[in-house]
């Protein structure tokens, strides 16, 4: 992506991203060696509302039928209802992190951390964050969440 081909202007097709996210990931577990351990990390600051190619029932399809192999899936999404969205795409609560554009660096060296050692047995998933959550302008500490979020 270039400054270029990035062309911002609310038009998010983001099922159609997401699909095309897992197929290519697909395709190149089938040429590794051996069974990779898979992390697939989507990453929005809009919600769905362009996508023509795919439908809701099929990105749901994928995530189950690639959960159940082993594949983690973890939603990022800036500024908007993470929770929600994830939810409708299979993804659980523990691996969703909702947060302010502001926090971006803060958010993807949490992520990385916590999904460093995923290749070694480790859930990517079940704690992105350590417990931080977002409201307002401040941090708390969510009971019974290994996740951060705006609202849930």
């Amino acid at each position: 992506m270039t400054t270029e081909t990035y062309l911002p202007r609310a038009y998010t097709p983001l099922i159609d991203a997401c699909v095309e996210a897992i197929k290519t990931t697909e395709e190149l577990v089938a040429l590794a060696q051996g069974s990779p351990r898979v992390v697939v990390v989507f990453q929005t600051d809009g919600e769905e509302n362009a996508s023509r190619q795919h439908q809701l029932a099929d990105l749901v399809d994928l995530t189950k039928r690639r959960t159940a192999e082993g594949w983690q899936f973890i939603y990022l999404g800036a500024n908007i209802d993470a929770y929600k969205t994830a939810r409708t795409f299979g993804i659980t609560d523990a691996a969703t992190v909702a947060y302010f554009a502001e926090e971006t660096p803060f958010i993807m060296r949490r992520v990385a951390a916590h999904t460093g050692g995923f290749h070694e047995g480790a859930v990517a998933g079940g704690a992105v964050l350590g417990g931080r959550q977002t409201r307002g302008r401040r941090s708390v500490r969510p009971r019974g969440s290994g996740c951060a979020g705006a609202e849930r």
